[in-house]
């Protein structure tokens, strides 16, 4: 990663010193995954960038289907080598908007890294969602802010939400009813 980094832009100048965390992180998305009930039969990494935390998530998971999707076609082209040179058959690269991705009812989990709001993450991906729709992201002060708004704009508490102290914040996992319309 640190070799395409600066040409692809792939992390902030400011994470560049902080990619063996930013690693730590993702592994925290994987076994937090592993621990989510129903098990997500696809989990989709919004904004994939650098593939953290899609492509670790992919090799702790290999019996989980991992969507890494990323609009920026430079971006995409890094994620789709780094899939190919590891050999991850469980890894699928969507270079483009999520919202141009055709419905499907499979995706049982969202990943985030610094990507979106959680209530903006949910409503760009609810035309991909599983029955039940786990939220997972790294979050900061505004949490209890997106809580509200999400509430507000589902109708609807999380079924599930647990916080757990990260390196880069707190690691948070937020479970949904999916597909609900987004006011």
């Amino acid at each position: 990663m640190k070799k395409y980094a600066p040409a692809l832009d792939l992390i902030s100048s400011d994470s560049d010193e902080h990619i063996a965390s930013l690693i730590d992180t993702s592994k925290a998305f994987a076994e937090r995954l592993a621990l989510l009930s129903p098990t997500p039969g696809t989990v989709m990494d919004l904004g994939s960038g650098a593939g953290l935390p899609g492509i670790p998530v992919a090799i702790m998971r290999p019996e989980i289907q991992v969507l890494l999707v990323e609009r920026r076609r430079r971006r995409a082209a890094f994620l789709r080598l780094v899939v190919g040179n590891l050999g991850l058959h469980n890894a699928s690269v969507f270079p483009g908007d999520v919202t141009i991705l055709s419905s499907r009812s499979d995706v049982g989990a969202v990943t985030t890294l610094a990507v979106a709001s959680l209530k903006r993450s949910y409503c760009l991906t609810r035309h991909t969602h599983a029955p039940i729709v786990h939220l997972l992201s790294i979050k900061g002060a505004a949490l209890n802010r997106e809580l509200l708004e999400m509430e507000a704009s589902l109708g609807s508490k999380p079924l599930l939400l647990e916080v757990i102290p990260s390196t880069h914040g707190r690691l948070i996992s937020a479970t949904y009813p999916g597909g609900l319309p987004c006011l």
